[in-house]
């Protein structure tokens, strides 16, 4: 299949796309970089397909399969303990934090997605049956970006 077909009706389907995408990254999970954090409230803003290769279906009438890569702008909200603030117990060896850092974030992810597209009897793509990904189980993300490190 001609990829550049794949990848304007793809682009025309921006809409369902950003919502496949969010089921599947609610559904997945991203895991901050700051110890115990719970990252929810995951929302897409916007997604953008790259290297798009398309493949023709075995049977006439049957769905074809894109695979790609997605660069993924995602806004999220998370929560973890201030561990810049927490006290040392010297008995247990362990940081004892006393407060909670509550944020909310903007993410850009980068995974590598199948789509699922269904054909009709004229061999034209009609809608996006499935999308999902193909990395591990999780996503790993940085909460606080660099500059606010400065």
């Amino acid at each position: 299949m001609e990829a550049p077909l794949v990848k304007e009706f793809l682009d025309g389907e921006a809409d369902t796309l950003i919502q496949c995408v969010e089921q599947e990254v609610n559904n997945w999970g991203l895991v901050g970089d700051v110890e115990d954090s719970e990252i929810y409230g995951i929302t897409v803003n916007d997604v953008v397909l790259e290297n798009i290769t398309a493949f023709k279906p075995v049977d006439e009438g049957d769905s074809i399969l894109a695979v790609g890569k997605a660069k993924v702008n995602v806004t999220a909200e998370y929560s973890h303990p201030d561990w810049d603030t927490a006290s040392y117990d010297s008995e247990d060896k362990v940081l004892i934090p006393w407060d909670e850092v509550d944020g909310e974030t903007e993410i850009e992810i980068s995974i590598d997605v199948s789509v699922s597209i269904a054909v009709d009897e004229a061999g034209n793509l009609k809608e996006i049956e499935a999308l999902s990904f193909r990395n591990s189980d999780f996503q790993y993300v940085a909460l606080h970006p660099f500059e606010h490190y400065k």
